[in-house]
């Protein structure tokens, strides 16, 4: 266990540099702090049959991991590149206590009881690198307990959902024009279920780029030309409101508070104005 290494830490190196950083700032600098010794249902899993994949030398390495509740009171969540291999886990670790003689007892996980998605790949800077996680079914420990009932257990609550930015696509190179589009909307405004790009600009101009695509704009079509009454346009958005089976319907709030919808919107006109909310 002494010997046991972090798989997800860096390099020696770049772990030094930054200890003698953390080491340079001045004492006034520091945060005080209270010695915590930590909750029972946390603990370190070491991981013993490994082989370096460079020398294929066997070793062990060691990470952190929690106790959640579960029906069969024995589930821990750990990182996912700790996952893989026999293993025990250790509540409330501590390293001067050798393996039999921890407070809480230990917990054998055998390779066949690790989960964790087949997407994720180990140690890896890929989109799959927020799948870093996994959990590992325990063992009894030698006296027979299971671990939830030991220690407790955490509870594994949702979070809000979150995802990565697809992959982007240049529609327009770099230019001073499109610095004046300063709103925009997609909507099915050409009647054939694609989408079409809908700009307001800084003149009140507004045009439809018909069939716009990942490949770039589409044909330029003109709604109205410069129009002061819709620089008064703050938020443009679009939706399928009148049930025609087309996002086609085109919401303005305006300056003062009113907002308006354009029912049946087309790619070189408005459609017939709606008020929803009446100016203030």
């Amino acid at each position: 266990m002494a010997s046991a290494t972090d798989p997800g830490r860096p390099a020696s190196g770049a772990a030094a540099e930054g200890s003698a950083a953390a080491r340079s700032m001045g004492a006034l600098d520091m945060p005080t702090a209270e010695h915590f010794l930590g909750a029972k249902s946390v603990g370190t899993v070491f991981v013993y049959d490994t082989k370096d994949p460079t020398t294929g030398q066997a070793h062990a390495y060691s990470c952190s991991a929690s106790v959640v509740d579960s029906p069969g009171h024995n589930l821990i969540l750990t990182a996912g590149h700790c996952s893989g291999g026999k293993a025990v886990f250790v509540p409330w670790y501590r390293s001067e206590a050798t393996l039999d003689k921890q407070t809480y007892g230990f917990y054998k996980i055998d390779n066949k009881d690790w989960y964790f998605d087949r997407q994720y790949e180990h140690n890896t800077m890929k989109a799959t690198s927020d799948l870093d996680y996994a959990f590992a079914k325990v063992s009894l420990s030698p006296s027979g307990k299971k671990v939830q009932d030991v220690v407790g257990a955490n509870t594994l609550a949702r979070t809000p959902r979150f995802g990565t930015l697809g992959q982007e696509h240049r529609l327009k190179e770099p230019n001073d024009t499109w610095k004046d589009a300063t709103l925009l909307t997609a909507g099915q405004f050409s009647g054939n279920q694609k989408w079409d790009l809908m700009v307001r600009w800084s003149t009140g101009e507004l045009d439809n780029y018909v069939g716009t695509t990942t490949g770039g704009l589409g044909g330029q079509q003109q709604i109205h030309g410069p129009n002061k009454t819709w620089t008064h346009s703050v938020i443009m958005t679009t939706g399928q409101y009148t049930g025609d089976g087309l996002t086609n319907d085109l919401v303005i709030r305006w300056t003062d508070g009113e907002t308006t919808m354009y029912q049946n919107t087309r790619t070189n006109n408005l459609g017939s104005e709606r008020t929803l909310v009446p100016a203030a």
